[in-house]
């Protein structure tokens, strides 16, 4: 087995079954294509991805007369953005959580909670955060919006942000009602594959994708990513 494999809790090791959970979830957001494609037609016509048949750099916005509703949804997406992340401020800090005994927290322990937010804040302000941040707020008008944080390659970038259109993510709710898994749809190149996830190698994957990367590296794989929660390690 991969060493992928290995590091999976016992309840995700069984592929197949989790590749069902991922079609039912497919099934549920396929029914929402058409209201979600309606949505950003009009509000954000540039945004629009559900409409798989589009060609990128395809005009969009070809079928509007009023700009009433994006130009709205624009402002709102940038109050929203203003009022919570307002750029190179401290709109959060660190402080000890409620559990910890107020006898227990010292002088030096809040010094150093300032001091970790101060450096928070320093790498957040140097990365992609601000942009991202107003790409979500924009698909936060529409529906849900999806915030991907991932490690930096490096100790000086530490922070790398994406945005994630609903067109490429399903949903999969806990028995409360609150998101536990997402499933992502991705379509890099080939080449790129064995790059975007740490510690995958080229024998991890099926010999036929194998051959792909090393005959068609430009080609564009399809792949499934899902973020999944485990109910026994509530992780």
């Amino acid at each position: 087995m991969s060493n992928f494999i290995d590091r999976l809790p016992p309840a995700l090791e069984d592929g197949e079954a989790i590749i069902k959970r991922r079609e039912k979830a497919a099934q549920r957001k396929e029914l929402w294509r058409g209201t979600y494609k309606d949505a950003f037609r009009y509000a954000m016509p540039r945004r629009e991805t559900f409409d798989w048949g589009s060609t990128p750099g395809q005009l969009k916005s070809n079928i509007l007369y009023d700009s009433t509703l994006q130009d709205s949804t624009y402002q709102a997406s940038n109050t929203l953005v203003a009022t919570l992340f307002p750029s190179w401020q401290r709109w959060t800090k660190l402080a000890p959580g409620g559990d910890i005994p107020k006898k227990d927290i010292t002088k030096r322990i809040i010094e150093g909670l300032q001091e970790a937010t101060e450096t928070f804040f320093h790498f957040l302000d140097h990365s992609n955060f601000a942009s991202v941040s107003n790409e979500v707020a924009l698909d936060l008008q529409i529906g849900t919006a999806a915030l991907r944080f991932d490690e930096g390659s490096t100790n000086e970038d530490p922070f790398v942000f994406a945005s994630t259109p609903l067109a490429a993510i399903e949903l999969e709710e806990g028995p409360n009602g609150e998101i536990e898994t997402v499933f992502m749809l991705r379509k890099p190149l080939a080449r790129n594959l064995t790059r975007m996830y740490e510690g995958m190698e080229s024998f991890d994957l099926p010999m036929a994708l194998q051959d792909q990367i090393r005959e068609k590296p430009d080609e564009e794989v399809e792949v499934v990513q899902g973020t999944i929660f485990d109910p026994d390690t509530k992780r």
